[in-house]
């Protein structure tokens, strides 16, 4: 796994290559002097964690809508990754641009959320140009334009409660997050608050992702893969539960996603395979 720094005096078109090939290798890059500050993103989840800690009446009045799975996703329902039958030992927030935000969190969120965005552009234009010619010329668009104004990348929020916080039963045999891949194009992950993240390697085993002070951990999803052929192939990972039973974890995934209309293989437009990946989760 890679840690890249893209910071002001670095070659662009090493640094860009580097990325694309770090991406291919392990689907997961450290990235380092991003122009997102530490204490940005530590104000953002200390602003976040206010919601979270609210009673669940307060935070129920942002359930989520079941269409657009917009909003608070409660514990009781959180979500089961593919292929398992226990919840993740989590809360979850969707904010996605014209659905509902809670009012003191938006104007914080908002900002950090377009520079995400903007930085998001350049990774996926990077990607595109070291995509081969066979695959580029498949195309309907370059990456960076599939996901250019998509009202479908989001802004999630995931809260981890202290495990002492749920039953035995909950517990048993689950992970505050199990094995999984993400379903979107790229995301990124400014720094989280705590250890936990693990990543799946091609050879099958999992290696912890580093904490690194202010970076940004950016991984491909399952969209990227199947719109690529697996060039840039998506790889699974899980947030492990913590050693000790009172610790916390919070963090940031800024999911990005394709417009909706985007082709992504023969039998899927983003669209209906966000569809089909929502019924799996068990949140539709």
């Amino acid at each position: 796994m890679r840690n890249i720094d893209i910071g002001g005096n670095v070659q662009r078109d090493e640094v860009a290559k580097e990325f694309a090939e770090a991406l291919r290798e392990s689907g997961f890059v450290i990235l380092t002097n991003t122009g997102i500050e530490q204490d940005e993103i530590e104000r953002l989840y200390a602003n976040w964690l206010r919601f979270f800690y609210l009673s669940e009446e307060s935070k129920r009045q942002f359930l989520y809508e079941t269409g657009k799975v917009a909003g608070f996703i409660p514990r009781s329902i959180s979500e089961t990754a593919k292929g398992f039958t226990k919840k993740d030992l989590k809360e979850i927030y969707h904010y996605y641009i014209g659905h509902q935000c809670p009012p003191e969190q938006q104007q914080n969120s908002d900002e950090i959320r377009q520079r995400l965005l903007d930085l998001s552009e350049i990774l996926l234009s990077w990607l595109n140009e070291y995509l081969p010619e066979e695959i580029k010329s498949e195309l309907d668009e370059p990456l960076q334009n599939m996901a250019s104004g998509s009202p479908e990348t989001l802004f999630r929020m995931n809260y981890y409660p202290p495990l002492d916080t749920f039953s035995e039963d909950a517990k048993a045999g689950a992970q505050r997050a199990d094995s999984h891949a993400d379903i979107n194009l790229v995301t990124l992950l400014p720094n989280v608050s705590s250890a936990g993240l693990e990543a799946k390697t091609r050879e099958g085993e999992w290696q912890s992702v580093p904490y690194v002070p202010n970076s940004i951990v950016v991984n491909s999803g399952d969209m990227l893969a199947m719109r690529t052929r697996d060039f840039y192939p998506s790889f699974y990972h899980r947030v492990i539960q913590a050693d000790s039973a009172n610790e916390e974890r919070i963090s940031l995934a800024f999911c990005v996603h394709p417009k909706s209309e985007c082709t992504l293989s023969e039998t899927h437009t983003a669209h209906s395979f966000l569809q089909e990946r929502y019924k799996e989760l068990k949140v539709k």
